[in-house]
């Protein structure tokens, strides 16, 4: 199995392309930038079966219409994810260009223009939803899909082959955690969240939505 990772630079969002050479199959997680992603399915050596989503938020979905129409493939989500992908207050597309110009303040940099935000971005609900948890098995590997409240109320994980886990924004080691978008929890995140990562092994690899990949123990020290 490979892992590939594409940076949004504009908000060093993180989308991940996880594939099986030997079958040419892949998964996306996190389509933020479709046209750092498209490369992939164009090569003609990979064909995508599944968009995964940690969460709602709009820097983790702007890229999913155009893959979603280009792959025809599923779309997986927590089914409060799937609801507030739906909607561009929900998903926070209508007030993007609000935390871009924070994130400009914040850099003091020139160079960091403002694009253009559809702030009326919404996309179809996911075609399987979930509650508290998903698995199924691909191509050899196993494939948990774990709620993990705290950031949003559609936060989940990935984990695969009990090895590789992607938190989006739930687990980050180079930012905080954020709690403070409507529908997130501290109280849910130390309460459910915190206790599921204590679960799985120390050695366990974190591919983040934002910063570098580390190990589960790092964060957890």
């Amino acid at each position: 199995m490979q892992i590939s990772c594409v940076v949004e630079r504009l908000t060093d969002t993180n989308g991940y392309i996880v594939s099986d050479p030997s079958t040419r199959r892949m998964i996306i997680i996190d389509p933020c930038n479709s046209s750092l992603i498209e490369p992939y399915i164009f090569s003609g050596h990979l064909h995508n079966e599944f968009i995964i989503l940690t969460h709602e938020h709009y820097d983790h979905i702007a890229g999913l219409n155009e893959l979603r129409e280009l792959s025809h493939c599923p779309v997986i989500a927590h089914k409060k994810c799937s609801e507030s992908i739906q909607s561009p207050i929900h998903n926070m597309a209508r007030y993007y260009h609000i935390l871009l110009t924070l994130r400009k303040q914040k850099t003091e940099s020139e160079q960091f223009a403002i694009p253009n935000i559809n702030r009326n971005y919404r996309c179809q609900k996911a075609d399987i939803e979930f509650m508290d948890y998903y698995n199924f098995s691909w191509h050899g590997h196993s494939i948990l899909i774990q709620k993990t409240p705290g950031h949003s109320e559609g936060s989940c994980c990935i984990l695969i082959d009990n090895k590789y886990l992607f938190t989006g924004d739930t687990l980050l080691n180079d930012y905080e955690v954020i709690f403070r978008f409507p529908g997130g929890s501290e109280e849910a995140y130390y309460k459910r969240t915190i206790p599921f990562f204590e679960t799985l092994s120390a050695d366990t690899i974190v591919f983040p939505g934002h910063g570098r990949t580390f190990l589960l123990r790092d964060a957890l020290r």
